[in-house]
């Protein structure tokens, strides 16, 4: 039995149910779905990796350290500032942005969220990312903070496999007002 990615009602046979699914603004998505978006990279059963790097991603931040090589492009940005919307970049990074500063600092905030419909954790970057995305395309909430940057959330609920909400969280997207590149994303702390 499957579940319709934007279903709200109950399952279909469209996409095989991974037990899971997320709902964010009354938007349903299934966890299998999640995994279709960020398709497997050779790992084996049980071995934890970034999944949302491909291997010249994984080159390029932790090998060559570049700091503003893109990873991920998010397009159809809302409320961009004064700007209306636009394209914002996930990067690499450092310890103070991007990419590496999230797996550093909220890897372990992510696997904890994930935890609590998927005990697996080997994809908290893609879940991660996607809600990342979901959150700045469709936004709750959206402050302009004084200091360049632009404080994105959503509510975001965790669906069982029997389609029962088991955890709501509004997590905090932080991009640069100038850069166009995300700063900070964990799931705590709505803006």
């Amino acid at each position: 039995m499957g579940v319709t990615a934007g279903a709200a009602a109950g399952p279909t046979e469209d996409v095989e149910d991974s037990g899971w699914g997320v709902v964010i603004n009354g938007e349903y998505t299934p966890g299998a779905e999640i995994d279709v978006l960020f398709p497997e990279t050779g790992s084996r059963p049980g071995e934890v990796t970034p999944m949302l790097l491909d291997p010249v991603d994984l080159v390029a931040c932790n090998v060559l350290n570049q700091v503003d090589h893109e990873v991920r492009r998010i397009d159809d940005v809302k409320y961009f500032s004064s700007l209306g919307g636009g394209s914002v970049s996930l990067t690499c990074g450092d310890s103070k942005h991007g990419y590496r500063h999230i797996r550093d600092r909220h890897q372990q905030d992510w696997q904890n969220v994930i935890a609590k419909v998927d005990d697996t954790h080997s994809r908290w970057d893609d879940f991660m990312f996607f809600v990342v995305r979901e959150s700045l395309t469709y936004p709750a909430r959206v402050v302009d903070k004084s200091d360049n940057k632009i404080c994105y959330t959503a509510p975001i609920i965790l669906i069982n496999s029997d389609m029962v909400p088991v955890y709501e969280f509004h997590p905090t997207v932080i991009i640069g007002a100038d850069t166009k590149k995300v700063i900070t994303a964990h799931p705590g702390d709505r803006c």
